[in-house]
């Protein structure tokens, strides 16, 4: 039983410390069109409009729900 127990904190211990995260996340959009000129509540936009993004990182979600931005969040000019 103190072998067992021994060897288990000696690996959570092991394991804490070589667990580190770091990430780059990257988007690389080449073209989008707006082909309607349709703003989000679906009226027109008069006489043009620009598209922007708003780019929202959260941890993953088998279905996304609405919510806080986790990892950060931006908005495009």
């Amino acid at each position: 039983m103190a072998a067992w127990f021994t060897f288990t904190i000696a690996f959570s211990t092991t394991l804490i410390s070589q667990v580190c995260a770091s990430g780059v996340f990257e988007l690389d959009l080449h073209e989008f069109k707006n082909l309607k000129g349709l703003l989000a509540n679906g009226n027109a936009c008069k006489p043009s409009c620009r598209t922007y993004f708003k780019i929202c990182l959260k941890n993953y979600q088998a279905v996304v729900s609405p919510g806080d931005c986790i990892f950060g969040s931006t908005v495009t000019p």
